[in-house]
């Protein structure tokens, strides 16, 4: 399984905080995978396995979803803007 971050370590990227944007050094980054197996129920019904990933970037030690921050000031206001 290959797993891509938008991100880097030591990229600097811009984000939202208490409504104000700032921008910041991604110092780490977390990738977490969750799986869930089969599950049986009672009456027969199962669900199948699912997994989905999940990947945050601590900057200036908080973390952020990676889907919240962006490589650019301009990018991020058009996102605001636009919702893109």
């Amino acid at each position: 399984m290959d797993i891509k971050t938008k991100y880097n370590i030591k990229d600097k990227v811009f984000f939202v905080k208490n409504g104000a944007i700032l921008n910041g050094e991604i110092d780490q980054i977390v990738i977490l995978l969750k799986t869930i197996n089969i599950v049986r129920l009672e009456n027969g019904d199962e669900f199948d396995r699912k997994t989905g990933t999940s990947i945050s970037c601590c900057i200036k030690n908080e973390w952020y979803d990676e889907n919240v921050i962006y490589p650019s000031k301009e990018e991020l206001i058009n996102n605001l803007k636009y919702g893109e």
